[in-house]
């Protein structure tokens, strides 16, 4: 693993040469310092047979005995007093991303031999199509990052969006455009600085880069931490035909009427797949999912944290229900009211017959001020909406990221076994916070202790999170 380590670094990227069939390579790791950071993308671009790098860890531009809290964010217009380092430090930093940007023609000259040499072929056939750069917390300089985009040796299908270290998103635009003609999956940065003077930095990026794909059209788009309503519009506006799958695993906010936007649109999507992060504003309330019938009718994997947010002009299928205004009844709304608009909900998810994976959660966020035991009975037959989930005959993996287990029984593990011909999978996410014991496994109760025996293949497991 490299390290600041300069002798363990060395044995390291020694190792990498030696491997002269390699095609894919991830590193993780938490820091590792600019010099042997270089060292690594100049042996990966040498490198024969490689085509996939993924570097998940940050590049460290201060030494260990000299870092300083505080470092900032890319601006524009940064400095080292700004990064709260000390301006000599984080000169020589850019200087060698600087420098390492001027070689890359000599670079490519000499990678692209090298995979001649090796495959006695077209060396277009071994390019580098997966790259992740170190994240970089100031960003990376265009002197470094244009270059590397232009070089013969990327043929870039699968891309993920760096930070930068200054606005220079129209050149971006115009590099990817002109000479990355076959990318077609991107991942937006994680994090966004909406700092005074740095506001939408990383967004007015994701959004350069998405526009400069738009002859051909992007096919998957993560947004690791968040989905931005800019970014999700200018993905409809220059990849409505081809998008087939938006996701974000560990997602920190995104609007719930974006979401449903989204489902309610975009017909080809056959994936969707938004987690909530632990305190996170990323639920789909029922008063968005109501307001309109969703058009992905072909979805295959679908990933959601349900609300029960309602507001009291809130109606089943868009329409509106006469409430009183001001009273008791129209306040708390009824819990006949609340039971047919969870039923529209969970038909809504019914409609997807195509479905092959299905995650849920429940908002468990501090707006939320709701309890998971609001969710316990939705999946049962006596007092749920189970019965809406009839048409999932593709259904292969249920997860179950809240409590809605609990109420379910022998009944419920029947129909499953009745109705769902090509389940595989169960999973159950839990937490410590979990009312049960932690130590006590759903999967070992009697009703999916029948469900096992009954189909042997059937991986039932429970995670703890």
């Amino acid at each position: 693993m490299l390290t600041i380590d300069s002798h363990l670094a060395e044995s390291f990227l020694d190792a990498i040469s030696s491997l002269k069939h390699l095609k894919h390579l991830t590193i993780s790791h938490q820091k590792v310092s600019t010099t042997s950071t270089l060292q690594l993308l100049r042996i990966c671009l040498l490198h024969p047979t490689l085509s996939e790098l993924q570097c998940s860890f940050n590049l460290e531009e201060v030494p260990d005995d000299d870092k300083i809290s505080g470092v900032g964010h890319g601006n524009g217009n940064q400095s080292g007093e700004d990064q709260g380092i000390d301006e000599e430090t984080y000169t020589a930093h850019m200087s060698e991303l600087t420098g390492f940007g001027a070689q890359l023609t000599d670079i490519s000259r000499e990678a692209l031999q090298a995979r001649t040499t090796h495959s006695g072929a077209d060396p277009t056939t071994v390019k580098i199509k997966t790259l992740m750069l170190p994240s970089v917390a100031e960003g990376y300089p265009s002197s470094f990052l244009l270059p590397l985009l232009m070089s013969k040796v990327l043929d870039l299908e699968r891309f993920h969006i760096p930070r930068l270290d200054e606005l220079y998103q129209p050149e971006l635009e115009s590099v990817i455009r002109t000479y990355c003609k076959g990318l077609r999956h991107l991942t937006c940065p994680g994090y966004v600085d909406f700092s005074e003077g740095g506001e939408g930095n990383d967004i007015e990026t994701t959004v350069a880069v998405i526009r400069a794909c738009a002859d051909q059209g992007l096919i998957t788009f993560q947004g690791r931490y968040f989905l931005h309503e800019r970014t999700v519009d200018a993905l409809v506006q220059y990849h409505s035909s081809t998008l087939v799958e938006i996701e974000s695993p560990k997602c920190h906010l995104v609007q719930s009427s974006l979401q449903q936007g989204i489902l309610s649109t975009r017909e080809q999507l056959t994936r969707f797949w938004v987690v909530s992060s632990e305190g996170g504003q990323a639920a789909l309330q029922f008063r968005d999912i109501l307001s309109s019938s969703w058009t992905c009718l072909g979805m295959r994997e679908l990933c959601l944290t349900l609300g029960r947010g309602m507001s009291l002009e809130s109606g089943v299928d868009g329409t509106f229900r006469a409430l009183t205004a001001g009273s008791k009844e129209a306040q708390a709304m009824s819990r006949e009211f609340l039971a047919e608009a969870a039923e529209a909900v969970y038909g809504q998810i019914g409609q997807l017959t195509q479905l092959e994976v299905l995650s849920l959660g429940c908002d468990m966020s501090e707006e939320a001020a709701v309890d998971s035991v609001e969710f316990e009975w939705d999946l049962t037959l006596t007092n749920g909406y189970l019965m809406q989930f009839r048409r999932l005959k593709r259904l292969r993996h249920l997860e179950l990221r809240t409590d809605f287990w609990s109420r379910m029984g022998q009944r419920e593990v029947e129909w499953m076994y009745e109705t769902w011909p090509k389940l595989e999978q169960v999973t159950f996410m839990r937490t410590s916070t979990d009312k049960e014991n932690p130590n006590e496994f759903v999967r070992y109760l009697p009703h999916w202790v029948w469900l096992q025996a009954k189909r042997p293949d059937l991986q039932i497991s429970e995670l703890l999170v």
